[in-house]
């Protein structure tokens, strides 16, 4: 999907670290991209229901959130079967998030997702985990 496609429908991101969560957002506001960053938790769901986003971000770094029944949850349903989730995590724990691996189109060091972030907004990576 490209960014005239994507741009009408918003990015939602779980982002509780304020610099990554500015950083996403300025990048967003940049390209042009509505986002949404839920309040709290058990609002996540609703909101990808509400606002059937184009793309979800997650920080798996971030605490108190089960990102593994998320994530099933999310493939089981089918109006999120599709979406693609976009996930960074840091190099200390890439090794203990990787059963969520499969279940996001990409993840990402917190480094590599900063510096790939503009484009990942303009062309969201596709639905299915690629590999």
């Amino acid at each position: 999907m490209g960014a005239e496609g994507a741009g009408a429908r918003p990015v939602v991101a779980v982002a509780r670290d304020l610099f990554f969560a500015t950083k996403i957002g300025d990048a967003a506001r940049r390209a042009g991209r509505a986002i949404v960053f839920p309040r709290r938790d058990e609002d996540l769901l609703a909101a990808l229901r509400l606002h059937q986003p184009s793309l979800l971000i997650l920080d798996l770094t971030a605490e108190g959130l089960d990102f593994g029944a998320l994530l099933r949850a999310l493939r089981a349903d089918p109006a999120t079967a599709a979406l693609p989730v976009l996930a960074y995590t840091s190099h200390v724990h890439w090794k203990q998030h990787r059963d969520l691996h499969p279940l996001c189109s990409r993840v990402l060091t917190k480094e590599e997702f900063s510096r790939q972030l503009p484009s990942l907004l303009q062309e969201p990576p596709a639905g299915a985990h690629d590999g």
